[in-house]
């Protein structure tokens, strides 16, 4: 699929989850959360409550990551230079969706955002496979309604339709403690409705490469953002930017590299907002922390 092809399907993905999406771009990123598109097969969540799988640890489902190499550890902040614009917290209305949550744990280091279990929050659930759409909605904050009331999470992990019949659009799965926020953990599996929301204060954005990254092959994983990532781009030189797709891990990977460094890049949410880091050094280990964040939605 051409990159033009998978930035419009992406475009149509976005429309469906928060009511508006950027004009389609050479962004690389395939999706389709009401487009039916096969599952990736960077499967993280594998089961589903009462169900029972490898390395499941409870009644709830299990979930394992992507091997991607993302290292985990304290941000590096460097010598970095950030600029934000787009408007401040012009989103329009998000979508209410419709669905059933059941609760997992985790059984393996990585979930399928590549994302560290030991840097996940104490609220966080595996979206079903349509609406996770090639991880486009990773790091994205939802609030979460049920029985007992609502709770604000992260999307971390992807709940695969693949394995699990039941994770269909609308589906979550939850962490027991998000779980027990808005239903009791013996229900197993409850009714929600869910819409997507900016995630509360994840301070300043910030950029992990992938082990084995170097001038001719670079991952990079962006950490931090308060709203979901549209298009990630880096400078080639002379204010020129090239677009780099995301993987379904999560990273965004040039099989040419972006050169030795230090870069400029160039994040922009689904909303429309940009946000430009300059200085970037290509350092393995330790995120690098960038200058600036984008607005919350009103």
């Amino acid at each position: 699929m051409s990159p033009a092809r998978s930035i419009a399907l992406l475009s149509l993905t976005l429309v469906s989850l928060f009511g508006c999406a950027e004009e389609p771009s050479e962004e690389g990123s395939t999706g389709g959360a009401t487009l039916g598109f096969p599952d990736t097969g960077d499967e993280a969540d594998t089961t589903t409550a009462g169900e029972s799988s490898e390395g499941e640890a409870s009644s709830g489902e299990s979930g394992s990551g992507e091997s991607s190499g993302e290292t985990s550890g304290e941000a590096s902040s460097g010598d970095t230079a950030s600029e934000t614009s787009g408007g401040q917290g012009s989103c329009g209305p998000a979508q209410v969706f419709e669905g059933q949550a059941t609760w997992y744990e985790l059984a393996t280091d990585l979930v399928n955002c590549s994302y560290p279990t030991g840097t996940l929050p104490q609220f966080y659930g595996a979206l079903n496979t349509a609406q996770y759409a090639d991880a486009a909605m990773c790091g994205a904050c939802a609030r979460v309604t049920g029985p007992k009331g609502s709770v604000d999470i992260q999307i971390v992990d992807q709940c695969p339709i693949a394995t699990n019949p039941i994770c269909y659009e609308g589906h979550i799965d939850l962490n027991p403690p998000a779980f027990e926020q808005i239903g009791e953990i013996i229900d197993g599996i409850i009714p929600i409705t869910w819409e997507l929301i900016s995630c509360d204060d994840p301070g300043t954005i910030a950029y992990s490469f992938k082990e084995g990254s170097s001038q001719w092959w670079t991952g990079v994983l962006v950490r931090n953002h308060r709203n979901p990532i549209a298009k990630f781009e880096y400078d080639t030189g002379g204010g020129n930017f090239k677009a780099v797709p995301r993987e379904g891990y999560n990273f965004f990977v040039d099989p040419d590299g972006f050169g030795t460094g230090p870069f400029t890049f160039r994040v922009t949410d689904i909303h429309g907002h940009v946000i430009t880091d300059v200085d970037i050094p290509l350092q393995l280990g330790d995120p690098v922390v960038g200058g600036s964040q984008f607005p919350a939605c009103d």
